[in-house]
């Protein structure tokens, strides 16, 4: 499942290091957190997938938000190099901020392409 390659590709990732990397949103939410969803899936062939994830990268501060999801961009841009992903792209980053909770986040949405899996 990419979702769980992902999640493994940024626990290991520098600069993202000690930073929890969840499938699902867990209680009580830690200072840092990025929360890895798929957001959508195309099969344009029986060979060829295209997935959409987005990753909320959340923190303390507002700024504090926008510096993870930089490293979580640069690090997800840097999974083209695992087996099961072809290419993948980030096609936006904003700012995600919860204001009826004053949870601070940035998220970035992902396309990612599979080949003959």
């Amino acid at each position: 499942m990419v979702e769980t390659e992902l999640r493994e590709w940024l626990l290991e990732a520098d600069g993202l290091k000690g930073v929890p990397v969840l499938l699902e949103k867990s209680s009580p939410v830690p200072e840092r957190l990025v929360l890895l969803e798929r957001t959508g899936t195309t099969v344009d062939r029986a060979d060829i997938t295209h997935v959409t994830m987005a990753a909320q990268c959340y923190a303390r501060t507002l700024e504090g938000a926008a510096e993870l999801a930089g490293k979580v961009v640069d690090a997800m841009l840097s999974a083209a190099g695992l087996p099961s992903v072809s290419s993948i792209n980030c096609v936006d980053l904003y700012n995600f901020t919860n204001h009826i909770t004053k949870e601070y986040r940035y998220q970035a949405i992902f396309e990612i392409c599979r080949y003959g899996l």
